[in-house]
């Protein structure tokens, strides 16, 4: 992760205390949402390096919360890319945050690479919107704060998004997989 010995020497005392203690509360959770949304190892960090670089200097004014201005910049930055850069391709094999399934390893790295793909066809809005609201499990109105957008926005994206996913392949055959292996 960046340090802050990275950050830009105009900062003020202030602002460093500020992003030493956002970094120290939120950063696995912010690492975790540029690893999402970045698509691989490198672009999560270059992701993140830039929002705190953009973020830093503001983060004694804004009125959001830190950590949701924080996540707001890294949205807006990748999807700035997206746009500049249409048909980008997303490394399927980026990192999910972990959770225990009690499947055996191999299986949990199919899900995660199923995942990703089925994550990496979605537009750029309802990619980050399925992300915050179900990865992260925030509410609508703290994702159409991150977003800048409605939420009933927020809600139409998630129900495309989530119809869109339903209707993967990869991630049928999955559901698939786990009726067969659950029916008598």
């Amino acid at each position: 992760m960046v340090g802050l010995s990275r950050a830009p020497r105009r900062l003020t005392e202030r602002q460093r205390q500020l992003a030493g203690d956002l970094i120290t509360e939120h950063g696995d959770d912010l690492w975790n949402l540029a690893l999402v949304i970045g698509g691989s190892r490198q672009a999560a960090e270059d992701l993140l390096a830039s929002a705190l670089i953009r973020a830093l200097p503001h983060l004694d004014r804004v009125t959001a919360p830190p950590p949701i201005y924080l996540r707001t910049v890294m949205l807006n930055l990748r999807t700035t890319e997206w746009q500049r850069r249409k048909g980008i391709t997303i490394s399927p094999y980026a990192a999910l945050p972990e959770w225990n399934t009690g499947r055996d390893e191999a299986t949990t790295v199919a899900l995660r690479t199923d995942v990703s793909q089925a994550l990496a066809g979605l537009a750029p809005r309802q990619r980050a919107v399925v992300v915050l609201r179900y990865l992260e499990d925030r509410p609508i109105s703290e994702v159409a704060q991150i977003l800048g957008c409605s939420e009933a926005t927020v809600r139409s994206q998630a129900h495309r998004g989530l119809a869109q996913l339903r209707s993967a392949p990869w991630l049928a055959r999955q559901a698939d997989d786990e009726t067969t292996r659950s029916a008598p």
